[in-house]
């Protein structure tokens, strides 16, 4: 009989490595799972999550469903399985997991957030306006659920005026969460409200607009110094312009 126990040792080894994001070293200790019991079911799931961290999104479904048939994938798994059936086109498949898995109201706001994720990625941006709404009515609190809904609307074409109260309600919420501001800021640049922008990063420091990873943010945000003649704020954000647009190349 085969010893259980090096093997939990290892899938839990490969869990934290996974959570910390060191996806190579979560594959590495899966090997390690697979050489014991080949056939492992929770190991699978470990290896679909995975593998879906690295962008194999093919291999991602089939350990996912190959889990699946043994034993009952655990709710993460299964927003991971519906977000993998859209990354590879069996876009029904994915909406209709991620519409059941959207019932489960015991579910985390993290995870009800990604299956809203999922619905907006599949069109169906309407519905993920409705999870976000359910998630807003059950806390009140959650700044992303007030948040997203702005995104999605604005995803929509709506008009900035139902745009605008959820953005602010977000940030109201956590002022320390420097893409909210960021967002709201872009959405007034493109609607050339540019004071109202201004405001809302007028006091950011050098290491917040570093640490800022969209290329179309940084191109608005730094229009909008510019336009201030913020000039210190200007450089910082020209130059992390520019080293986001080379990591895009």
């Amino acid at each position: 009989m085969i010893d259980s126990q090096p093997l939990e040792s290892l899938r839990a080894a490969a869990q934290h490595e996974l959570e910390a994001s060191n996806f190579q070293e979560a594959l590495l200790l899966l090997e390690q799972c697979f050489e014991q019991v080949p056939e492992d079911p929770r190991s699978y799931e470990l290896l679909g999550l995975a593998t879906y961290a690295t962008g194999h999104y093919g291999c991602s479904v089939n350990s996912l469903e190959r889990a699946s048939s043994q034993v009952p994938l655990r709710s993460v798994a299964q927003v991971c399985l519906a977000h993998g059936y859209a990354k590879i086109g069996r876009t029904q498949l994915s909406h209709d997991l991620l519409i059941e898995l959207g019932k489960n109201l015991t579910l985390s706001n993290s995870l009800l957030l990604q299956i809203a994720t999922g619905l907006d990625q599949i069109n169906q941006s309407e519905e993920a306006i409705q999870l976000c709404r359910v998630i807003a009515r059950r806390d009140s609190n959650c700044a992303q659920a007030f948040y997203d809904q702005g995104f999605y609307l604005g995803r929509l074409g709506k008009s900035v005026d139902r745009i605008v109260p959820l953005v602010r309600r977000a940030i109201a919420l956590a002022p320390d969460v420097i893409c909210y501001r960021v967002g709201l800021a872009g959405l007034f640049c493109i609607n050339r409200r540019y004071e109202e922008a201004y405001e809302l990063i007028s006091e950011l420091s050098n290491q917040q607009i570093e640490s800022i990873e969209c290329l179309s943010c940084m191109e608005k945000m730094t229009r909008i110094y510019e336009r201030r003649q913020d000039f210190r704020r200007t450089v910082i954000a020209r130059q992390r312009m520019l080293q986001l647009e080379k990591l895009s190349v």
